[in-house]
């Protein structure tokens, strides 16, 4: 409670600017706790404004303080380092708050006078800088980290963030950039980006952050997006900027598909006919030090990276240039008709596993290994007669029971290889629904059943196509305008979730959320909200001795949620704003809590994601309807407009259809 008061003594006495509107900050994801003064009030920002370490600092931190500082600080074309101007706590105080100490930035300008003296008219009334305390700098960063913080913007001079671990003050300071309003205009200037300082930021004559103090942590924490350089190469550059943008809306996790059937672009060096046979192209490769580059960067942001190569399936270019790792199919003259999964019969193929995931797993420091494990063809491995000669000596027989066994006896081999190494597993869910022989600890990632659409508008109630449920939209978490539009509901990812807690594993939800699949533009349908509208924990399962999970079970069992960009269609280029700021959806189902659930509410607010990405040099695409009329609180007007249905109603404009950054 003392911050709260602090912050309405703020508000009422220092006379702070009062804010233009009582919706509260546009932040994404939304924090758990967040009080703001009534009414809102804004503190402005000097220009010298700078994070401070209270207490223990590390490289880490100090870099994270030059790359958020140009995010908030105004002018900020005329602070070409602000890692350069940063200064302990004392130092400030002793300066007065002006941060002479370390200072190289060129004399205030006109502009930069006037952001100070905003809102009280006085210099001294304005945020000289936010002071951050975090009790373990050196905390290693692994899925399931402290990312928990406090902030306060309670008046001059400073703010205040308190946090366990660094990855805490991380999201704290990306709070703060999200509480800030920007006034006027100015030059693009650079901040510093995960591809190499040269991220652009829009620069500002004022800017004002929101008073207010947050208490906040994740709900669930596996926050995750998986991208696809198998099917569509993406330069490191692109990746490194999905990074900045995966930190942008807090989200931990880069599920990296790396290789596939159709492209090997892993640059190994136990096996360099790897890459050598399966790269689209010599120079379309991921080098170690590549892979360096992107878990540094990534690791800087808080960004665990989870690598996966799947096998036994999905599998061809590079393996093939490894003699006798594949199985060999047979027609039914007995002729070799190509090749298929790995094979397992033959112990040279763990031995070449064994080489690869000991060189690959250093390189991602992630602790968890994807082993993939989905759509294995079972037909190819029925047809070898070699492999049938193994299934019959285990006593499998040559069914495909005994193909379920040898997928069986893969997996559990794999799984010890990787226990023996130290590293978690996760897979999908097809090991875990074929009923193999997974240890406890082993994550599922259920990515079958998703939400999709109705190819027109129907009537009544509910209605059957293609053996799922047409149903409205708003039998989901509702929202204005979406009144009698369908959609397909598919909820069969429910069962499989409820069926792995029981079992004892965790889960990572997918299946609703792969963002490659887009249906918008066609009778005001807005695809973010079917992704925004999923809950994790809908689904009842109970034990094998008949208890019934509670709320508290699914939650516990719920390791989080992972929005997917599979590239069949997708490659660096159109990745980035295919993604963005839609997985932003997924990124808050993934945070918040259980009761965020305003479908118009998280409107105003993921335009606003796409905004602050286009202020950023971030690529993003408009996810709300453009020729809409809504309402401040992001609710649909009744009537569109002039060119529909005649003046729009009072306080109705078409919000959502520009950004600052576009003017």
């Amino acid at each position: 409670m003392k911050g709260i008061a602090a912050l309405l003594l703020t508000a009422a006495v220092l006379g702070l600017r009062a804010g233009a509107t009582t919706l509260l900050p546009p932040i994404v994801p939304l924090p758990q706790t967040l009080t703001t003064p009534v009414p809102p009030a804004q503190v402005p920002v000097s220009p010298t404004f700078a994070f401070t370490a209270i207490g223990g600092s590390s490289q880490g931190l100090r870099d994270a303080f030059a790359r958020f500082t140009p995010l908030i600080a105004p002018s900020t074309a005329a602070h070409p380092n602000p890692a350069s101007f940063t200064a302990s706590k004392s130092a400030r105080h002793a300066s007065n708050h002006h941060h002479e100490i370390h200072d190289t930035r060129p004399q205030r300008g006109p502009n930069e006078d006037a952001a100070a003296e905003a809102g009280t008219g006085a210099a001294g009334s304005a945020l000289q800088g936010c002071d951050v305390n975090v009790g373990s700098v050196d905390t290693p960063l692994t899925i399931g980290v402290d990312e928990s913080y406090s902030l306060t913007v309670s008046g001059a001079p400073s703010c205040t963030i308190s946090a366990p671990t660094l990855y805490g003050a991380l999201h704290a300071m990306e709070t703060l950039v999200q509480l800030t309003t920007r006034e006027g205009t100015g030059s693009r200037s650079r901040g510093v980006g995960a591809a190499g300082g040269q991220r652009v930021t829009e620069a500002a004559d004022a800017v004002f952050v929101a008073a207010a103090v947050v208490h906040d942590k994740p709900r669930f924490p596996f926050r995750a997006t998986m991208i696809d350089t198998s099917r569509h190469y993406y330069s490191v550059e692109a990746i490194l900027e999905h990074l900045d943008a995966m930190s942008a809306v807090k989200m931990n996790v880069l599920h990296w598909h790396l290789v596939d059937a159709v492209s090997f672009p892993y640059v190994s060096t136990a096996f360099p006919e790897l890459s050598a046979h399966g790269a689209f192209h010599p120079s379309l490769v991921y080098t170690p030090d590549d892979i360096a580059r992107v878990v540094t960067a990534a690791t800087a942001r808080g960004i665990v990276v989870v690598p996966e190569i799947d096998t036994p399936g999905h599998v061809w270019a590079g393996f093939a240039a490894i003699d006798e790792l594949l199985t060999a199919c047979y027609d039914a003259d007995g002729t070799v008709a190509g090749t298929g999964p790995l094979d397992p019969s033959k112990e040279s193929t763990f031995s070449f596993l064994s080489t690869l995931l000991k060189e690959i797993l250093p390189l991602f420091k992630s602790g968890m290994f994807m082993v993939g494990g989905d759509e294995v063809d079972y037909g190819c491995w029925a047809s070898n007669p070699t492999v049938r000669d193994f299934c019959a000596k285990q006593g499998w027989g040559n069914g495909t029971a005994a193909m379920q066994q040898l997928e069986s006896y893969y997996a559990h081999r794999l799984l010890k290889m990787l226990d023996g190494m130290g590293s978690e597993v996760m897979c999908w869910e097809e090991l875990f629904d074929n009923g193999l022989n997974l240890t406890a600890s082993t994550v599922v990632n259920v990515w079958k059943g998703k939400w999709e659409y109705c190819t027109k508008a129907m009537s009544g109630s509910e209605v059957i196509r293609n053996n799922k449920t047409c149903a409205p939209v708003q039998s989901a978490p509702g929202g204005s305008g979406y009144s009698g539009r369908m959609m397909v509901r598919d909820n069969s990812w429910a069962e499989v979730m409820g069926k792995a807690a029981a079992a004892g594993h965790r889960t990572v939800l997918s299946a609703p959320f792969y963002l490659n699949h887009q249906n918008y533009g066609s009778n005001f349908v807005e695809d973010w909200p079917f992704l925004y509208a999923i809950e994790p924990t809908a689904w009842n399962a109970s034990t094998p001795d008949g208890r019934r999970l509670t709320q508290s079970d699914r939650e516990a069992s719920v390791a989080g949620v992972e929005a997917c960009m599979w590239s069949e269609w997708v490659d660096g280029s159109n990745a980035a704003p295919r993604f963005w700021p839609r997985a932003a959806a997924v990124a808050e189902r993934g945070w918040s809590s259980q009761s965020t659930v305003s479908i118009d509410d998280f409107r105003r607010r993921i335009h606003a994601v796409g905004c602050e990405f286009k202020r950023r040099g971030l690529p993003s695409e408009p996810v709300v309807d453009g020729g809409q009329f809504f309402h401040e609180n992001g609710t649909v007007c009744t009537r569109r407009g002039v060119a529909v249905l005649g003046p729009p109603e009072p306080g109705c404009l078409p919000r959502f259809s520009w950004c600052p950054a576009d003017a």
